[in-house]
């Protein structure tokens, strides 16, 4: 027989599978979507401490946060609107899934660094660590404190 014969044989027969397959699948994601979600779990959060709450949404702005006044402040571009990140004070900043401090690369003049204490009840916390703190630093063009890098690690190719 001839090879092109063959390969659009194998093609024909291959694309058929693939339908068959995506159509046996697409009847059990729509058995699977039928069923009602479960109600929401409602996140309590109980401290002693005061609770700061943080709107990190936004991909443009970033949020500032000062823990001695517990303010927070927006800012649109850190790099651009460098005076109005070094007029008001703050510690540390979101935006998203990504956290700057005010120190290191971020701010030379600042005076903030991280430590990953790991694991911890916040409550029983009465004594500071006073050596192992880490500044942000410019890793692979990219703004990064790595006492916290790994509280996010997403991998598009597995989604996890």
């Amino acid at each position: 027989m001839n090879n092109t014969i063959n390969i659009m044989i194998g093609l024909i027969a291959g694309s058929c599978l693939f339908l068959i397959t995506i159509n046996y699948m697409a009847e059990n994601i729509e058995d699977f979507e039928s069923r009602p979600l479960p109600p929401p779990k409602q996140m309590s959060i109980t401290s002693q401490n005061p609770v700061i709450k943080i709107d990190a949404t936004s991909r443009k702005k970033w949020t500032l946060v000062d823990f001695s006044s517990k303010k927070t402040y927006k800012v649109k571009d850190k790099e651009i609107e460098k005076n109005k990140t070094n007029h008001h004070p703050w510690d540390i900043g979101f935006q998203r899934t990504k956290i700057i401090t005010n120190g290191g690369i971020t701010n030379p003049k600042g005076n903030v660094s991280l430590k990953n204490l790991g694991p911890v009840d916040f409550d029983s916390m009465t004594t500071i660590p006073i050596e192992g703190y880490i500044k942000d630093a410019k890793t692979y063009g990219k703004i990064l404190n790595k006492a916290i890098a790994d509280w996010y690690l997403y991998r598009t190719r597995t989604h996890n």
